[in-house]
Formats: C-alpha cells, structure tokens, sequence
C-alpha cells in the first residue's frame, strides 16, 4: 500500500506547470469528447446495437476518423462479419460521397460530379496509409489477441499512440458447453481485450450485440438500459464506456426534427468525463416539442447517411431549439393580439 497524498502537491504543480490538452486519443466527434472524455490507454470502449442498425459503420468511422485526428496514428480493424473489400468500399463511399452502388459497380465514372467527388475523396485517402483490416471470424479471441500483437509490434512499437477496432463481441469458433456458457465466454473475451489494451497500453474499442426487447422498429417505446444486454454484468466490468447505439424510432425523429439525426448514443456506463459532462447523474430536465419541463436521460445526436457519421449535438441542443419554437410561437400569439386589440 502506497500513501495516497505523499507526492499529491508535487503532482500537481507539475501538471499545473505542463498542462496537456488531451489525456488519450481525440475521438471526432465534439460532443463525445465534451461527455466522455478521450479514448484513453489500456481501456475499453462498447457501443451495443441491434442488427443492421450501425454499429459497424459508426465503428468503422471511428476506426478512420481517430487516426486522422491524432496524427494519421496506426488503427487496427479486427472483423467478425465483413472482408476488406467491404469495408473498403464503405469507407470509400462515405468519404467521397458518391453512392455504394456506384462505388461497387464503377458508374461513378460515368457522372462528371460523382467523377470528381470520387477523385477529390480519393485524394484525401492516398495519405491514410495506417489503417489496417483484418477478417477474423472464425477466430477465437485467443488468436485474435495474437494478431493484434504481432500487428502493434511490426507497425506501432512500445509507447506509440494507437487504436485496436473489435467489431464485434460474439461467439467466433469457440464452443458452448454445461459448463461455459455464452456469458461466461463474452465476459472471458471482453477480460482479454482489456489484458490486450494494458498491454500494449493502447484504447481499445468494441460492439456487441442487443436482444430482441431492445428492437425499435415500430416501438413508441423502446427500453434503453442495461437490460436489453444478455452479457451486461459481465462486459460491464471491464469496459470504460457502454453505450447503446440505435436508430430512432419514427415519433423520435418527428418530437427531434430532422436536424438532431437518424441515430442516437445513450450513455449506459461511463468511467471518465469530459469536460462538459453533467456528472454520472445523466438526467437532464430539459423543454419539450410541447414546451412542457420534463426528465429525461441525456443522449447524442448521429446522422448516417451513405456510411457517413456526424454529429448533431445532444439532448441538450434539442431542447434549446424547442424553448426557440416556444418564443417564437408566443410571439406570433403575442403579436396576432396586438392586431386583434388594434
């Protein structure tokens, strides 16, 4: 046991004497760095989602995004479901713009402003020269932490910045039997790409996958806790941030507006905070599209159009735009009874 405060004061004239503007990698999205945090070394980072609601294409944008954003550093993709060549084409589609299909089949060259839109997306790809694909579903997660090694020590070296994309935690060529059940082999996974991420002193993030009560196609209401994780007491363990990663259901996009996005990120766990972060109370009382106060868990905002990831701002912004709609309706009743009284 170490004395707690010895070297507290001398810790901290040091930092105040050398502030840094990040403790780990940027992520490129403003409003997660605000809530979240950086991706720091040696932790592990979930997004949880349905099928076919995202979460590859979001962690593929990550995977991209964060190398350019911190210095066009090496980032491992290590993928269960996809080949290289599909994510590829994916990535290629959301950089340039131009539609999967036309990507895929060539026509792009068929169109002047797809030709061009191609070519200045192209441009900008010759320089990522440390983005790496690894097809790995059929294997286990022992094969998988081998890979990953020999990856980092060809391509990064000890002390360099990094990122290691797992998309995503399922079973891959291990087996289920009396005595290891799935949970038990999700959980041992997700221990091991923590082991992983201390060792190469590296962030390491992750998916996994939600059941069937957290589908929200044709839901008014759709559960959004832990609950809807078949593995969440085991992954949540290890795991630094949680999240789940969703499409809206068709009243959310018509209460939020088109501006605020197709996707929204609720926070499940959280070990660290940004800057902006409201503390690990995540409820917010914010204005309504009625204009009536209400409690409601703080989330953000994505728009996936084509493979390409933005942010639209938080729950915070949307209620900011719904006070804006209030004023601007009472002003209008405000001025209608100035004419009437006239």
């Amino acid at each position: 046991p170490e004395d707690l405060f010895a070297d507290a004061r001398q810790i901290m004239l040091d930092r105040g004497n050398n502030p840094i503007d990040h403790i780990g990698l940027k992520m490129p999205f403003k409003c997660w760095n605000d809530e979240y945090g950086d991706l720091r070394r040696g932790n592990v980072y979930a997004v949880a989602s349905r099928p076919s609601q995202g979460k590859s294409t979001f962690l593929s944008h990550v995977a991209v995004s964060v190398s350019k954003a911190n210095g066009d550093i090496p980032v491992l993709i290590l993928d269960t479901e996809m080949s290289t060549g599909e994510i590829r084409d994916r990535n290629i589609a959301a950089v340039t713009g131009v539609p999967l299909d036309d990507v895929e089949t060539g026509h792009w060259n068929t169109n002047p402003e797809m030709k061009k839109r191609m070519f200045d997306g192209l441009n900008d790809l010759d320089s990522r020269k440390n983005i790496y694909h690894y097809a790995v579903g059929n294997k286990t997660i022992d094969e998988v932490v081998n890979i990953a090694k020999r990856w980092f020590w060809k391509n990064v070296g000890r002390g360099k910045d990094c990122l290691i994309v797992y998309d995503y935690l399922k079973l891959t060529g291990e087996k289920v039997s009396g005595n290891w059940a799935e949970y038990q082999i999700i959980g041992e996974k997700t221990d091991k790409l923590k082991k992983l991420g201390e060792e190469l002193n590296c962030p390491i993030f992750t998916a996994v996958q939600i059941n069937r009560s957290g589908e929200n196609i044709g839901k008014k209401v759709v559960i959004d806790d832990s609950s809807v994780i078949a593995q969440s007491d085991r992954i949540m363990w290890f795991l630094t941030v949680l999240c789940i990663f969703r499409q809206k259901v068709l009243e959310e996009i018509s209460a939020h507006g088109p501006d605020f996005g197709t996707h929204m990120l609720i926070p499940l766990k959280r070990r660290y905070m940004g800057k902006k972060a409201k503390g690990y109370r995540e409820f917010i009382q914010i204005t309504n599209e009625k204009g009536e106060k209400v409690w409601q868990k703080n989330f953000i905002n994505y728009d996936i159009q084509n493979f390409e990831v933005k942010e639209r701002g938080t729950l915070v912004d949307i209620s900011r735009a719904n006070e804006l709609k209030v004023e601007a309706l009472k002003d209008v009743e405000r001025v209608n009874e100035e004419e009437v009284f006239k």
